[in-house]
This record gives C-alpha cells, sequence and structure tokens, in this order.
C-alpha cells in the first residue's frame, strides 16, 4: 500500500522541540531528585576551652559551606551565626553556640538546611593569691626577744577577700604566713627572723662636757648612765680612765667606756679645766672684747657709788652747769627717773650691787653674779644700755669678804676679765664714806689726790650730801688746771687693786 504523503504544508515543526525539553527537563528533575545535598558546620579549635579569669577570650569560631554530590559539587561558604558568650570576670561554665543556615528555592517549593554546635567555656581560677613582705633592710630582731612585723600584703587576682583569710605564725626557722582564696590556691612564704644587736649603748655624761674646777679644790664627779636596748641599765659596767690633778693648772681628759654583752662599745670624753676661777656664769651676757687707750691731756673720772639717792639730781645739775661727765656705779634703790636722767645726759651707767649686803655677795661665785645681774636687769630695763662696767662692793681690794668665803676677790676680778667686763677701783678717794663728812675736808682730800696725777679716778657717794656738796669746786679746780672730766668707758685706763683674798 503506498503511504500517504502529508503535504508540506500540514506538517508540525514545533514538535521536535518540545518533546527534546521534555526530555532534558526529565532528566534535570531526575539529576536534582537524585542529588544528595549537604550543610557542613566546623568549629575551630576544642569543643571545651578553660580559661583564667581575668584573661582574655579569642574565639576561634566556625565555619559552614554547602555542597551537593551532583549538582552544586563544589563547596560554597555559609554566614555562621554565634550565640552567647562568655563573662571573663566570672569563674563559671559558658556555653557559645554556633548556627548555619541554607535556603534553597526551585520551581516547585524551597529546601531548608540548618546546623548547629556548641562550644563551652569554663573561666577558671588557678592562680594562687601573692604575699608579699615588706621589709625594713635595718631591721632586726634582738635574740630572745619577739619578732616585730614589718608588715605584709595579700593580694588575689579574684577573690577580693583573701586577706581575712591569712593566717600567721612563728616557728623556728622564721615566721610563716599563709592564706588559701575562694577557689583552693595556696601560697605560704616565709620570712627568716634576722636576729642581731648592732646598735652600742647610749653613754650619757650627766652635769657638762666641759667641767671647770677652780685650783686646789678636789674634782667632784658628776656622774654618768649607760642605757643599752638589749641589756638594759648597764651604768655599772662603765670605766672611767684619766686623772685631774686638781693642784696644776691645766687641762684634763676623762674617758668614760661601756660595752654591751654583744660587743658594742660607746665612749664619751669630758675634758676638766684646772684653773684660778670657777665657771662663768651662763645667765649673764659675755661682752664685746675691748681695747685700752690711753686718753690725751690730763683726765678726771668722777665715780660715785651706792646712787641713786635724794641728792644725785642736785649732783646732776652741776655736772650740767659745767659740762661735765662722771660715772656712776648704781645700786638697786629705785629712782629710776635718775637713772634714765644719768643715761640720757651722757654720763656712764655702770654696776656696783643689788643689796650691797657683804654676807649675801660674797658667800659664793654664783651669789655675787646672781647679785649683780640684778642691777645689770635694772639698768638694762630702764635705759635699754647692757652695762658691763662693775665696781665691786667695798673694792676689790676689801678684806669683809675674807671671812665670808677665802680667795672669792681673785676668782671674781679673774671671771670678770674672761667676760670682757671691765671693773675700776680708785686711785683717789674723797674720805667721804666715813672719814669725813666735811665738804671742805672732802674737796682737799680729792684735789689733794688728783694733784700730780696724769689720770685720776676719784672715789666719792652720791649718798653723802656733803660729798655732792663738794663736787662744784672740784669742778673749777679740774678745769682751772687743765683737767678735762670723763666717764669711765671700756676703753679707760685700768685701775685695778690686787685682791687680798
Amino acid at each position: 500500500m503506498e503511504e500517504e504523503k502529508i503535504p508540506a504544508g500540514r506538517r508540525k515543526p514545533w514538535l521536535v522541540p518540545v518533546i527534546v525539553a521534555a526530555v532534558l527537563l526529565a532528566a534535570a528533575a531526575f539529576v536534582w531528585w537524585q542529588n544528595e545535598f549537604t550543610l557542613d558546620l566546623t568549629m575551630e579549635g576544642p569543643q571545651e576551652i578553660t580559661l583564667e579569669v581575668g584573661s582574655a577570650f579569642d574565639d576561634p569560631g566556625a565555619r559552614a559551606c554547602f555542597s551537593g554530590n551532583l549538582l552544586m559539587w563544589k563547596e560554597r561558604p555559609v554566614p555562621v551565626e554565634v550565640e552567647g558568650q562568655a563573662d571573663l570576670n566570672r569563674l563559671g561554665s559558658y556555653t557559645v553556640n554556633y548556627r548555619a543556615r541554607k535556603e534553597l528555592n526551585y520551581g516547585f517549593g524551597k529546601l531548608f538546611f540548618e546546623k548547629t554546635e556548641a562550644r563551652t567555656v569554663h573561666v577558671v581560677d588557678t592562680t594562687p593569691p601573692v604575699i608579699t613582705l615588706h621589709t625594713n633592710p635595718e631591721a632586726f630582731t634582738l635574740p630572745g626577744q619577739a619578732y616585730v612585723e614589718e608588715g605584709f600584703t595579700v593580694t588575689d587576682n579574684y577573690d577580693s577577700e583573701v586577706a581575712d583569710r591569712l593566717a600567721r605564725w612563728v616557728e623556728a626557722d622564721g615566721v610563716h604566713y599563709k592564706v588559701s582564696d575562694a577557689s583552693g590556691n595556696v601560697t605560704e612564704v616565709v620570712r627568716p627572723i634576722v636576729y642581731n644587736d648592732p646598735i652600742a649603748p647610749e653613754l650619757t655624761l650627766l652635769g657638762k662636757e666641759t667641767t671647770i674646777v677652780v685650783q686646789g679644790n678636789e674634782y667632784q664627779e658628776p656622774g654618768f648612765t649607760a642605757v643599752d636596748n638589749g641589756d638594759g641599765d648597764i651604768t655599772e659596767a662603765v670605766t672611767v680612765s684619766g686623772q685631774v690633778d686638781y693642784l696644776t693648772l691645766g687641762e684634763y681628759a676623762l674617758t668614760y667606756t661601756v660595752t654591751d654583752s654583744f660587743g658594742n662599745s660607746a665612749s664619751a670624753t669630758r675634758t676638766v679645766i684646772v684653773r684660778e676661777y670657777p665657771e662663768l656664769p651662763d645667765f649673764m651676757p659675755m661682752a664685746e672684747p675691748y681695747t685700752i687707750v690711753q686718753p690725751e691731756g690730763k683726765v678726771i673720772y668722777l665715780t660715785f657709788d651706792d646712787g641713786p639717792s635724794p641728792f644725785t639730781d642736785q649732783l646732776l645739775d652741776v655736772l650740767a652747769k659745767y659740762d661735765a661727765k662722771a660715772t656712776f656705779f648704781v645700786v638697786d634703790r629705785g629712782y629710776e627717773d635718775t637713772l634714765r636722767r644719768i643715761a640720757d645726759e651722757g654720763h656712764t651707767l655702770a654696776m656696783h650691787c643689788g643689796t650691797h649686803t657683804y654676807r649675801e655677795i660674797y658667800v659664793s661665785e654664783e651669789a655675787y653674779f646672781n647679785d649683780l645681774k640684778r642691777i645689770q636687769d635694772v639698768i638694762l630695763e630702764e635705759t635699754g644700755q647692757l652695762a658691763t662696767i662693775v665696781r665691786f662692793p667695798g673694792g676689790t681690794g676689801n678684806t669683809v669678804s675674807c671671812g665670808i668665803n677665802s680667795g672669792i676677790m681673785t676668782r671674781l676680778s679673774k671671771m670678770l676679765h674672761a667676760m670682757n667686763y671691765r671693773y675700776f677701783d680708785w686711785n683717789v678717794s674723797s674720805g667721804d664714806a666715813g672719814e669725813t663728812n666735811d665738804p671742805t675736808e672732802i674737796y682737799h682730800n680729792v684735789i689733794g689726790g688728783i694733784t700730780g696725777k696724769q689720770v685720776a679716778i676719784v672715789l666719792q657717794h652720791d649718798i653723802n650730801p656733803n660729798s655732792v656738796r663738794a663736787v662744784e669746786d672740784i669742778l673749777k679746780w679740774g678745769l682751772k688746771n687743765g683737767y678735762t672730766f670723763l666717764g669711765l668707758d671700756t676703753s679707760s685706763p685700768a685701775c685695778e687693786v690686787k685682791p687680798r683674798n
């Protein structure tokens, strides 16, 4: 049978591509159906990590990839989500979760893929506490005595109350310190005790390091003490070497030595000066050094003792009339206005005594200077002048003091010299202290004593009104005969009588 031929216009050319597409689609569906998709999530580093409290946590993280065995055979990275974190400042175990997700869209729907992993982070405290011992390089403990704590501090990296757990005790090898923190970490240290005694005893000399002994008087030891930080009072162990020859002038050294039971020694030296006068009074100020100058021409130094008195202002009037200067050796009798007038009118205000009672003044050197200081203070308070010119009650050559204190005038005169004080006696006496009360006789006594002298130091008393009445005639005579009337000062020519005792 002959095949029917279809005309070209009735053929279906689209059918072939449709068939091909259907075949391809079926093949693709088959491949998709047979393909196995995989989502892989891998943590970097260990699954459990242990960290010290207070340290830093560098999360190693995780990685994820998606792939198939037939399709998408090449791995493709997938983002990883992280949930949770570790508190590195607090003890405990913490979980960190890692999650990866993948979504596939296709014509008939969606495919979801998800994978999770977890890591445990343990925050622990394995660091033991720190005990810091404070030390003094010079510290030591005396043998047989308890150690005195030098101090310490306890710190911990986590436990703030660790110091309250410290235990401390003393054993033969030293002081033990032990502490454990809240996590059970333990620290123990031992401080060796340094037993030693490098300190020498304290040796103290009683009295002064330089002592004055008057020639002929035996040296009396003022005493001493010795105390040791370990042995206590060891005064009885002190030895003294050296001797004082109290009969021979000079300086002598006494050496005091003491040694404690550890061999530490201490020593001290006292200088003993044997001289003709005792120690100078420390309550009296030293005077400035002076130089004696011989005055030009003929000079009369009128000096008046034992005032001021009711007659002193009359005397000052006469002196002012002739523009003459004089010296007043005053006693503490009051008359403050008169004292100030003497100073204001340019006369010399000098010291005689405080009381003028011989048996009180000359009983001792200290008594004399206490009396002298009394009038010195009065002059300073009333005039602002520090008086350093002196006349002894009765003069340097008085004999009354011999029966009171043998040799005191020799010693006092030397002491005044050593203090740079000037003391003056007289080379002309008016006789107004008991010999005569006649102004004319007093006048003649004075001018008779002055005649022939280049420098005359006249003794009068302004407590005697008759002696005051004689002064104007003395001034007239002196001026007529070429004399100048001056007040004594530290540069005036010396007039010192040799002491009789």
